[in-house]
């Protein structure tokens, strides 16, 4: 797993930010195939999963070789978490 490096890393409302952004471009074509599930979009790369639950999201992107850094969201809903793997276990950022 890389570690890292972005501003993001240091920033969750970077990270919200750009995690927003990202969602933004994909979001109508989740809610039309994915509405009321999860999705966890790599702040780096874009790469996304989607899960039933918030658990099936976080075991989709274990061992992965992005940085960890996610930006989580119930498709279709205005709530937000994000997320590292980088701490012993899975830590959760604000809600907003």
């Amino acid at each position: 797993m890389k570690t890292p490096t972005s501003v993001s890393a240091v920033y969750p409302e970077k990270l919200a930010q750009k995690g927003i952004r990202l969602y933004d471009k994909i979001r109508s074509k989740l809610e039309k195939k994915y509405y009321g599930q999860y999705v966890a979009i790599d702040t780096e790369s874009g790469k996304y999963f989607i899960g039933q639950t918030q658990e099936d999201v976080i075991k989709k992107t274990t061992g992965e070789t992005s940085t960890g850094l996610y930006y989580f969201v119930k498709i279709g809903s205005p709530g937000v978490v994000t997320l590292s793997r980088h701490q012993q276990s899975p830590t959760y950022g604000s809600f907003f």
